[in-house]
């Protein structure tokens, strides 16, 4: 606040001194408006600077770097992600805790739209009289349902797969990224 508060009053300073209109353009009044201009810009790139140094400061960078890219997470970005990267040839590591897929192919997106088509088919056979066809009440069998959901995932998961993965030259790692990170971080840094 200090550098600014300065370079305001001896912004306003000058401009208190003008007496003619030529006063306007005299290289003090010109100079106080520049300074005024690009002190923002200025104090953002060394605050930035400084913030960096101070978040970076407990880290100690490593002699050098194994890998171009590391993916947490083997869900729709990591997946993308680590395709591209090993379609340009980077070494790439994907990490996954859990199911390759993530939570789309094993709980979320997959699932819930098999779901959400049988029940449009449920739909659609209670509407069938409006377009002129006679069918019966529905049944639901949810065993059936849920073993389509099942067949759909499974259609799904070899592209999704660590063989897959693996093949394209990913280095396919099940676990916490956090515990691998650190470990890796530290044969880095001793290296």
């Amino acid at each position: 606040m200090l550098p600014g508060t300065a370079v305001y009053i001896n912004a306003g300073t000058q401009l208190a001194q003008i007496d003619s209109l030529s006063g306007i353009v005299s290289p003090g009044v010109l100079l106080s408006l520049v300074l005024l201009g690009v002190f923002p810009i200025i104090a953002k790139v060394v605050m930035n600077f400084l913030q960096k140094r101070r978040v970076y400061a407990k880290w100690q960078k490593p002699n050098s770097f194994d890998r171009n890219l590391i993916a947490i997470g083997a869900g729709a970005g990591g997946l993308v992600t680590t395709y591209i990267g090993a379609a340009v040839k980077a070494k790439v590591t994907l990490i996954e805790k859990h199911k390759m897929g993530g939570d789309c192919l094993n709980t979320g997106c997959v699932p819930s739209k098999a779901l959400i088509r049988a029940g449009h088919a449920v739909h659609e056979i209670k509407r069938s009289q409006e377009f002129g066809v006679t069918a019966g009440e529905p049944s639901v069998d949810f065993k059936q349902v849920m073993g389509r959901v099942h067949k759909v995932i499974a259609n799904i998961e070899p592209h999704d797969s660590v063989e897959r993965y693996t093949k394209l030259g990913v280095e396919c790692i099940e676990g916490e990224a956090k515990s691998f990170l650190r470990g890796k971080l530290r044969s880095m840094v001793n290296a």
